[in-house]
């Protein structure tokens, strides 16, 4: 919107600059072509929306959220928030601080679903209630894996 207007004040310049030095013999020449100038700045976003009417003549309809692809790296950033989640779930329940987690999570379902958490554990934590824990929480595959 904003070059929009830029556009509209540049075309407005240039229309009262080459009528200000075109001089008396010139001047309904010279705002003839400032008209155009203005009305072809005014029609410029028509140049949009022509094509996307067709598009609905024809039965188009916008893409839906799951069609528009995800940005480099959001997927990534997702599976690492959940991962520290989990890693704060396991101190807040049981007070350890695991080695690693690594979380799978299914990207192309309606809802993203976790498919597979992965759980190093230091020694002498308890494998078999974390594990318990983590699938009722997130259910999915659970793996966990004590040192």
């Amino acid at each position: 919107m904003r070059d929009y207007f830029f556009a509209l004040l540049i075309a407005s310049a240039f229309g009262s600059l080459c009528a200000a030095f075109a001089g008396a013999r010139f001047e309904k020449q010279m705002r003839f072509i400032a008209a155009l100038c203005l009305l072809a700045a005014a029609l410029l976003p028509l140049k949009n929306v022509i094509p996307a009417l067709r598009g609905l003549a024809e039965g188009e309809t916008a893409p839906s959220a799951r069609e528009i692809p995800a940005p480099s790296g959001y997927y990534a950033g997702a599976e690492e928030a959940a991962e520290e989640h989990v890693r704060g779930l396991l101190r807040e329940k049981f007070g350890i601080n695991p080695r690693s987690v690594s979380i799978n999570i299914d990207w192309e379902r309606e809802t993203p679903e976790v498919t597979r958490v992965r759980v190093v554990l230091p020694r002498g934590a308890d494998a078999g209630a974390v594990k318990n824990f983590l699938q009722s929480e997130l259910g999915g595959e659970t793996e966990v894996v004590g040192e």
